[in-house]
């Protein structure tokens, strides 16, 4: 028995691959032109509400004998409980200790003073 022979056609198949660099592009300046578009409108909206705001600062001077001057004094004040004599007595009693014994109103006392 005779055995059959095929032969088989090689092709060589060329792709061409298409570049879309014009895409990219325009997505990049879409994206900047919305940002810029926010910016504006952002600003726009500061303006709007920045002109709206009115201050009113009233301010008199006495002279004279009847003129008097006005001291703060210290009162008593209560952190957490606790009474103190003054903000100075209580920073005085408070700064020296650890955080880890003070509560978080004594803490937020201590950082502001």
């Amino acid at each position: 028995m005779v055995k059959k022979t095929t032969k088989s056609n090689t092709r060589i198949k060329t792709t061409k691959k298409k570049t879309s660099t014009r895409k990219k592009q325009a997505q990049k300046e879409e994206n900047s032109f919305g940002i810029t578009l926010l910016i504006i409108g952002g600003l726009i909206l500061l303006i709007y509400f920045a002109s709206n705001i009115e201050a009113n600062v009233e301010v008199s001077i006495e002279s004279g004998k009847n003129a008097k001057q006005e001291e703060v004094v210290d009162q008593k004040i209560i952190i957490s409980g606790k009474t103190y004599a003054s903000k100075k007595a209580a920073m005085e009693q408070l700064q020296f200790l650890p955080q880890s014994r003070l509560t978080e109103e004594e803490i937020k006392f201590v950082e502001s003073y």
